[in-house]
């Protein structure tokens, strides 16, 4: 039997496919956590380049996980459980993707707060614009009556 192809329940190809997995969540997760610290900085210019390695890493996940299903005995049997390292490895795969899904509600949350924060600005800019000009000829605010300096009488 090639070794490859074996599916039986403890074979090291399942294991193989449940620790690549394992090891993708990781890197997920370490990518997450990086796209929350530059959020909570303000840092928007990093967020392009994590955006598209968080679509990469999710793209292997799902191409591992099915994978890994697909080389399960049979659906509702507990493959896990005949690998003697495997019920840990589980595990530790199931709080990765538990946490992921909690930094990544997070993070969309917190991405919800700065769009409204800049709708709110534009808003704002765009309110006054229809007011008129926001500043005149000389750089100084348009509107502003009596061209009188700070700290003059």
């Amino acid at each position: 039997m090639n070794p490859s192809t074996n599916t039986s329940p403890g074979s090291d190809t399942w294991f193989d496919a449940l620790a690549s997995e394992q090891a993708v969540l990781e890197r997920f997760v370490m990518v997450l956590e990086t796209e929350q610290q530059h959020l909570v900085q303000g840092q928007t210019e990093a967020l392009i380049d994590l955006s598209q390695q968080k679509t990469q890493l999710a793209d292997q996940l799902s191409h591992l996980a099915q994978r890994r299903r697909s080389l399960q005995p049979a659906p509702g049997v507990p493959a896990a459980s005949h690998h003697p390292k495997a019920q840990s490895l589980w595990s530790q795969l199931i709080q990765l993707a538990e946490k992921a899904d909690r930094l990544n509600r997070t993070n969309g949350e917190l991405i919800q707060v700065k769009l409204r924060l800049n709708q709110q600005a534009l808003s704002i800019l765009t309110g006054a614009v229809a007011q008129g000009a926001i500043y005149g000829p000389n750089g100084h605010p348009a509107g502003a009556s009596g061209s009188r300096k700070l700290g003059s009488v």
